[in-house]
């Protein structure tokens, strides 16, 4: 399938003339004109690289570099600008642009960025693109910051469930899929401290704890609980946001790597069978050699005409009763000796030689020895 990229510019000549150099170069083009559009297609669609304009109606290009973090941490986001503002360029480099595009854009650097943006997200993995929103939980007695911080996260397009007090947090815990929670620390019915101890038990969502408290010996308590971060009152958006954004990516490699241990354990499950199975084979195959093995004997012993067996260097290895009685020898005094120093044998060696150069049958050997 072709990669997705997003174009947002309010310039509907910026549109088209970029779009059409993209689907010449067979990508696939989802066009926006300010950055409620563009959140709106991030939140539906999956996006492989955006090429973002630094001035849209509605804000800042750099805005949409943190939502496309939050929508995918892999996400490359290109953005546009005119050479006249260099500094919004390195703005935009140090919150995580994957690079910048001035205008008029050249037709060959933009191709050149996008294969760049595309070869560097297939080298951190396959599409990860968050096309659900994450679910927040804030829980907060104070209705007031409540609305506040509910009003902050709806801008990365997240679902938010508000609670008041901890009974019912935990009525929605129970019944919703929570991917962060958020909560100040004194409640009327507890404390963050309590929740936290809950979920870090559980291994649940990872926990932002609010509090106006100033002292430190707070903050260590709440992080000794396992609490992923800790904020004072009064919040800061930027510093509250970007909390957010860690915490959601902690718990998408917490999730990688669960998903990376289920997968050993298969994989270790999966050899152990395989390593069983070999092990039952090859013990089926030594049966089978030695069953092989004692019914070449049991022919061996059983035969009428006498069988001497020798090695490369012509030491007797074997010999079957028939040869014994033949020789009139026991195999005790003829095993492990060599041919030639062996008395009642060794005048038989030149006519073995000649029965296997002129392809006598061993039935003529025997008679020949009957006859000496």
């Amino acid at each position: 399938m072709p990669d997705t990229v997003l174009i947002i510019d309010d310039d509907p000549l910026i549109l088209k003339t970029i779009s059409k150099t993209l689907r010449d170069h067979f990508y696939d083009v989802l066009l926006a004109a300010n950055l409620a559009e563009a959140k709106t297609t991030l939140n539906q669609r999956a996006v492989h690289v955006v090429l973002a304009d630094l001035l849209l109606p509605d804000g800042s290009g750099t805005e949409i570099l943190e939502y496309a973090r939050w929508i995918d941490p892999r996400l490359p986001v290109v953005v546009l600008t005119s050479s006249a503002k260099p500094e919004s360029v390195v703005e935009a480099i140090r919150n995580g642009a994957f690079d910048y595009l001035e205008k008029p854009i050249e037709r060959d650097r933009l191709v050149s960025v996008l294969e760049k943006a595309i070869a560097q997200r297939r080298k951190q993995g396959e599409q990860h693109s968050m096309v659900q929103p994450v679910h927040v939980l804030v829980i907060d007695d104070d209705l007031v910051l409540l609305k506040i911080m509910s009003n902050w996260l709806a801008g990365l397009g997240v679902i938010i469930y508000q609670a008041s007090h901890l009974a019912e947090a935990h009525q929605i815990l129970g019944e919703a899929p929570i991917d962060l929670v958020i909560s100040d620390i004194f409640l009327e019915e507890g404390t963050g401290f309590d929740l936290a101890r809950q979920l870090h038990e559980k291994g649940d969502p990872p926990l932002i704890l609010v509090t106006s408290a100033r002292d430190t010996g707070t903050a260590i308590n709440a992080l000794r609980e396992g609490v992923f971060d800790f904020l004072q009152k009064p919040l800061n958006k930027e510093e509250f946001l970007n909390s957010v954004l860690r915490a959601r990516q902690f718990r998408e490699a917490m999730k990688e790597k669960v998903a990376l241990e289920r997968e050993k354990e298969e994989y270790r499950v999966r050899l152990e069978l395989l390593s069983a199975s070999l092990e039952a084979k090859v013990k089926e195959q030594v049966e089978e050699v030695l069953r092989a093995q004692s019914f070449a004997q049991s022919i061996f012993m059983s035969l009428p005409s006498g069988i001497l067996v020798t090695d490369r260097d012509r030491r007797v290895t074997a010999i079957n009763p028939a040869g014994e009685k033949l020789l009139n020898l026991t195999s005790e005094l003829v095993v492990g000796k060599k041919v030639v120093d062996h008395t009642k044998i060794a005048p038989f060696e030149g006519t073995i030689r000649e029965v296997l150069r002129s392809g006598k049958t061993f039935s003529d050997l025997e008679a020949d020895v009957v006859r000496r």
